[in-house]
């Protein structure tokens, strides 16, 4: 792998319609890249230029590893390296964006070392780390060169569909007071939603922000407000779409809004078309909203993002911050009155060997009789059909979630009990098949049979 665009890879580069460079590039040689791919009629943009975030901490014998701007680059610095190459207009590919939990111990606050390259926020006061060149990662420059102020934001969701649960790509597991074992967070990547920025603000006063937040996944809404009667008005932006309205849409909306002692009112705004949903509901209940959003003519809007909105009064004895909501879930769709069910079956076990056996099923849909050829609004894949995912359940007991249609379950016993559960890209359960299974002998061979 190189470090720049040459005679040597720009057939490579045009035949995979881009190209990830080495780390160790400079600003001369980054020029020399683009000047190359002009010349050789190939967009300059599509070159990324790796950076390694690791190369910060890099230290001890040997050669150190190296990546602009060199001596403080990577870790905090990455987004140095980022504008340099928008400067030039390259593009950037992170080596080892994970460095902030990698590098840093639990008490220094990874997240927040995070969210420092990304976005720019201050270090966390509690930063500490093991090697010697710490003094790095205070660089000047890394609030004023985060990672995102020369990234594109491309918009959420497709055209005709858009869902979020707030899930993040990791689970936090809290284990009971008492007990040996520690917190601990477990990788899901594959289960990832799509999320807004780690914290949002709204405004300059900052008297609005957002959370993303697990356990459950959730995006918590924040207001910090002062004491007395204050009048507010605050639009908080979540997601940037670009869904045309020329379709009759479905909203649903999952959000516990608990009581407070003000008088805000929060809704969830369609910009583009200037809708806004109020969530009236209080209590600490979850409540479940749909809102229908009528077609509009050609060229006459777009849904071009998802906001939450905050008004009224806050009358509130002492300056505070209020929790005014939580939002589960939000899903735009194609609104369809045509109604498909869907089940799962052939469910079988095909064992692999004395420990592993797979789990396997098929999927169907059976179509209303006057669906003609109207979709139902939801994705469609052509392993999974409408479904995002199944949770398997063995036992009573949930063990994972399948991605596509089969399953390896390890040391199961000679009785089980088998429960398959199909989440639709809607986050909603389509259909659950239920049997059980027992191992039986067959040609002196262990075999599986549905009974």
């Amino acid at each position: 792998m190189g470090n720049e665009l040459t005679e040597h890879n720009i057939l490579l580069a045009k035949a995979a319609g881009s190209i990830l460079t080495n780390y160790v590039w400079t600003a001369e040689s980054a020029a020399r890249s683009k000047a190359f791919a002009l010349q050789n009629g190939f967009d300059p943009v599509k070159i990324l230029c790796g950076i390694d975030v690791w190369a910060q901490s890099s230290e001890g014998p040997g050669r150190l590893r190296e990546t602009y701007p060199k001596e403080i680059g990577g870790g905090t610095g990455t987004g140095l390296g980022v504008a340099k190459l928008a400067e030039v207009g390259l593009g950037s590919g992170l080596f080892a964006p994970a460095w902030p939990y990698e590098h840093f111990p639990s008490q220094s606050d990874p997240e927040a070392v995070e969210r420092s390259m990304w976005t720019g926020n201050p270090l966390p006061e509690t930063l500490c780390c093991s090697c010697t060149v710490r003094d790095r990662h205070s660089t000047l420059n890394y609030m004023a060169e985060p990672i995102l102020k020369n990234a594109h934001e491309y918009p959420a969701g497709s055209e005709n569909f858009f869902y979020t649960d707030f899930k993040q790509a990791f689970e936090q597991f809290v284990c009971p007071s008492g007990t040996a074992e520690k917190n601990r967070a477990v990788a899901g990547l594959v289960s990832k939603s799509l999320l807004p920025r780690p914290v949002l603000y709204a405004g300059a006063q900052k008297t609005l922000f957002g959370q993303v937040k697990c356990n459950p996944p959730r995006l918590a809404l924040w207001a910090n407000v002062i004491q007395g009667e204050t009048s507010t008005f605050s639009v908080l932006r979540l997601f940037n779409l670009d869904m045309p309205a020329t379709r009759d849409l479905s909203m649903v909306i999952k959000y516990r809004k608990p009581k407070t002692s003000t008088r805000l009112r929060v809704s969830l705004r369609l910009e583009g078309l200037d809708v806004d949903v109020p969530m009236t509901s209080d209590g600490c209940e979850q409540t479940t909203m749909t809102r229908d959003i009528q077609a509009v003519e050609a060229g006459k809007g777009r849904i071009t993002g998802l906001s939450l909105c905050v008004t009224g009064f806050s009358e509130v004895t002492e300056t505070n911050t209020l929790l005014l909501a939580e939002i589960m879930q939000v899903c735009i769709q194609p609104r369809s009155g045509k109604t498909r069910s869907y089940s799962i079956s052939d469910v079988a076990l095909s064992e692999v060997n004395e420990t592993w056996t797979c789990l396997l099923w098929k999927v169907n849909t059976k179509e209303p009789e006057d669906a003609g050829s109207e979709d139902d609004g939801l994705p469609h894949s052509d392993v999974t059909g409408p479904f995002d995912f199944f949770v398997i359940n063995i036992d009573g007991r949930e063990i994972g979630r399948g991605y596509s249609l089969d399953y390896l379950l390890r040391d199961i016993d000679d009785e089980i009990y088998v429960k398959i559960t199909g989440v639709g890209y809607d986050g909603e359960v389509k259909c659950v098949y239920t049997g059980s299974l027992r191992k039986s002998q067959r040609r002196s061979e262990e075999s599986w049979q549905l009974v």
